[in-house]
Formats: structure tokens, sequence, C-alpha cells
């Protein structure tokens, strides 16, 4: 199965292209210490980023996500699991990771899913469970995201070829599909340049179970 790839959602900005003075950084900080959990969401990707006006600092943004996800800003949840993954602002930590990728997937973020779906199939940070990991990968494709519709589908191909399996043949054609149909509308799969090569093979993998 094609490697499932943790990543940031970037998925927050203050106003675009603007550059805020020191002033009117502590001032959104303000407004996340009392509870905004969507400015904290604007503030920790600044800082990660490292754009605004804001300078780059890891460890503050991962203290503004951990407000933001407080606040069941679950896109946050994700970023801050994937620091706990990499290690960024924060000492690596795999089980914490996985706890946060489980609340940004169960309150709908789809990396969350995608996230905790590859720490199943790799046993990092939760026992390995490739039934569990394939669940949340398939939750992540149900919501949209086509790469995991992508990864789904291999697996059901690859365990079709082992057990002869109709069924899971079926489920292969159904999941490449779908991810042909999704990555037509997605930016990644349509420029970069690795994720063409996987779109394209799911397209290809569905023509030919057709």
């Amino acid at each position: 199965m094609k490697k499932v790839i943790f990543c940031l959602v970037a998925a927050y900005s203050l106003v675009s292209a603007a550059s805020f003075n020191e002033a009117q950084i502590r001032e959104f900080e303000q407004k996340c210490e009392v509870g905004d959990a969507i400015i904290c969401g604007s503030v920790g990707i600044s800082y990660y980023m490292g754009d605004n006006g804001f300078t780059k600092d890891y460890e503050k943004a991962a203290k503004f996500f951990a407000k933001a996800c407080d606040g069941n800003n679950y896109k946050t949840c994700s970023n801050l699991g994937f620091m706990y993954s990499t290690g960024q602002g924060v000492v690596i930590d795999p089980d914490k990771a996985a706890e946060l990728y489980v609340k940004a997937c169960d309150g709908g973020d789809v990396f969350g899913c995608q996230n905790v779906g590859a720490m199943y199939l790799k046993g990092q940070g939760v026992k390995a469970d490739a039934i569990k990991g394939l669940g949340y990968i398939k939750i992540a494709c149900d919501k949209g995201l086509w790469g995991t519709c992508s990864n789904f589908a291999l697996a059901n191909e690859l365990i079709g070829q082992k057990t002869k399996s109709e069924a899971s043949f079926k489920t292969a054609k159904e999941y490449f599909k779908k991810a042909c149909d999704l990555g037509k509308n997605d930016r990644s799969a349509q420029v970069i340049e690795e994720q063409k090569k996987i779109w394209l093979q799911a397209c290809e993998k569905y023509e030919a179970l057709k």
C-alpha cells in the first residue's frame, strides 16, 4: 500500500497578506486567552509558518494549537498531533499524537482520520491494528480525501489477490473510482508530480477492474 503522509493543515489565516505589529499580535493572543478557539488556531498557524508579521516559533505554535484544540477547533488538534509526531516545538510523543488525531477525526477533520489510520497501520502510538487503521482511512476517503481512497483501494486489491475474494476486488474498484473522481478536482493530484502519479495509477486500476 502507498505511504500515508502525515500532514499539518494550514487552514487558518488572520488576514491574507497582512503583516501585524507587536501590539496587534498581542491583541490576537489576548483574544485567544479569553477563549476564542478560531483566533487561537490562526495565531498558532501564523507562529508555525512565520508569516503575518509573526516570528516562526514552534513552541508558541504548539501552545496556541493546544488552546484551540481544547476549544474544539478540530483542525488544530490535527496540527498539534502532527507536531507531536515530528517533535516540532514539543517532545516527540506518538501516544499523544494518536490521541489528538482521534479527537480531530471524531470532530470531523479528515487529516486526523488519515493520520491516526496511518498510526494504526504502523503501530505507532497505538497497538498495530490493520482493521482499525483501514477503518480510519476509509472515513477520510468517505469525507473526500482522495489519496486515502487510493490507499483503501490498494489494501482491498491486495486482500483480493491473497484471498481470491470477489468482494475485496469489488471494493477496490469502487474506491479506485472514487480516488480517480475526487482527484480530478484536487490541486495536489493535478500539480504535484508524485501525487499525480498516484492519482493516475488509481484511474488506471479502476479501468483495469471494470
